[in-house]
């Protein structure tokens, strides 16, 4: 037969709730990262525009202009396949696992390209 929707239920808060519990129980890999000047724009473009708060928020950039940021992804691998297409723009200052990926990429890009 047909479902019918209890009069009682709310959609719009069911949703809230939803989300709300998918972010709590979603695994967090929290990368840090120097990012330049130059790169800023391109980290908004990549990552949309919440990036704008992050960035806001992330306080006095160092001599050089470079802001420390941190970066949430699900995983190591999603986080060194984005942040390698933004190039120069960023370096990646920990997890070492992630540098030491990062690293071995870039190993095989100049490999195939050389």
């Amino acid at each position: 037969g047909r479902f019918l929707r209890p009069a009682s239920f709310d959609l719009s808060v069911y949703w809230q709730k939803w989300c709300a519990r998918l972010e709590a129980t979603r695994e967090r890999y929290v990368v840090t990262l120097h990012a330049s000047p130059a790169g800023l724009p391109l980290l908004v473009q990549v990552f949309g525009e919440g990036m704008h708060a992050l960035i806001a928020n992330a306080g006095a950039p160092d001599d050089a202009g470079f802001l420390m940021l941190s970066l949430s992804f699900a995983s190591e691998d999603e986080a060194c396949r984005q942040l390698l297409g933004l190039g120069t723009a960023v370096t990646v200052i920990a997890p070492h696992s992630l540098r030491q990926c990062m690293a071995a990429a870039a190993v095989q890009i100049s490999t195939l390209y050389a």
